[in-house]
């Protein structure tokens, strides 16, 4: 049986290279193996120290705002979000949808910021896990927003948010462990 807790992540970022752009905010839910008992959990908005990266794309997808971002209260400095990363996924199986996108961020901020990654070598990715579905046809594509659609799990929204996504891809991970289970003797 595995031990290993989950630790599933969302980030929103300034674009898709985790060596040239930014995380401007990061939800996390800490869970039991199965998914099922939420041990823990947190989001935050990250400091953005170079805002004129903010690619067109990221900035339709996420919502962006670079002139009052940094000045929201709350808003966490890189290292903080390191050692919070560090010390919550230590021994942790990372979660979530496309969860490789996430994983080269994290990895990077931890690198920048003196820290090692300790969270196990496997992952899960609920995007991988819908592949099935998609091949026979119930599902028109593997993102969040067709798999929430397809449980019936409400809106992912038109802008992205990192808790709202991090907390609709632990329901449909949820969702793929009832469906696989009922299939497996």
């Amino acid at each position: 049986m595995n031990t290993r807790n989950l630790l599933f992540v969302d980030l929103e970022t300034t674009g898709l290279s985790a060596h040239w752009n930014e995380i401007t905010e990061a939800a996390w839910i800490l869970s039991s193996p199965d998914g099922k008992v939420v041990l823990a959990g947190g989001s935050v908005q990250v400091v953005v120290d170079h805002p004129e990266r903010l690619s067109p794309e990221a900035q339709k997808i996420n919502g962006f705002d670079a002139l009052t971002h940094n000045t929201r209260i709350g808003t966490w400095g890189k290292n903080a979000l390191a050692a919070k990363i560090a010390s919550i996924s230590e021994g942790t199986c990372l979660a979530g949808h496309g969860v490789n996108f996430d994983e080269s961020f994290l990895s990077e901020l931890l690198r920048t910021e003196n820290y090692t990654p300790k969270w196990h070598y496997q992952s899960v990715d609920t995007q991988k896990l819908a592949w099935p579905l998609f091949l026979k046809g119930r599902i028109d594509g593997v993102s969040l927003k067709h798999l929430v659609k397809y449980f019936n799990l409400g809106d992912q929204g038109a802008v992205h948010n990192a808790l709202n996504d991090i907390t609709l891809t632990r329901e449909v991970f949820l969702k793929l462990i009832e469906l696989y289970s009922a299939a497996i003797p």
